[in-house]
């Protein structure tokens, strides 16, 4: 089975997130291969200091959008100073994808329903 697909609510609320943020633009379906480079934040940067602030900012607000607004929770081995630094590591990174992004997301947090047997 494919991995990037809107059964996997990790990549389901990233996907949804970066949407909401004005990050991203396309269907679920079309993110899957869609650059760092390509999202919005990206092209609001003159220099590589200024794309690091912004991309600081974007990690917090997606943060906050899934800790406070989506209820989702960090996983055992995480916490927000490690998750704040993975989806940074991703997003300083032009060629990284949206899936690579939201891999790196449901490493560092337990969404909704993960793990359960959906029968």
């Amino acid at each position: 089975m494919e991995r990037w697909n809107a059964n996997n609510s990790a990549y389901r609320t990233t996907w949804i997130t970066l949407v909401h943020l004005n990050q991203l633009a396309k269907s679920f379906k079309d993110s899957k291969d869609v650059k760092m480079k390509d999202l919005t934040f990206w092209g609001h940067a003159d220099s590589d200091s200024m794309r690091k602030q912004i991309l600081e900012g974007l990690s917090i607000q997606i943060d906050n959008y899934f800790t406070k607004l989506c209820g989702v929770r960090y996983e055992e081995d995480s916490s927000r100073e490690k998750a704040l630094k993975e989806m940074q590591e991703i997003l300083k990174e032009a060629s990284k994808t949206v899936e690579n992004f939201a891999q790196a997301c449901d490493d560092q947090y337990k969404f909704w329903r993960e793990g359960e047997l959906n029968v």
